[in-house]
């Protein structure tokens, strides 16, 4: 694995995880309006 794929994964789990954190925020938000 060369470097830029590294910091190609590394990129792709934060996004996955910030994604997975906005998505459960509008629900959450959806479930208390």
């Amino acid at each position: 694995m060369t470097n830029f794929e590294f910091l190609q994964h590394l990129f792709n789990q934060l996004w996955g995880a910030y994604r997975a954190r906005v998505t459960y925020v509008r629900d959450y938000e959806q479930v208390v309006a």
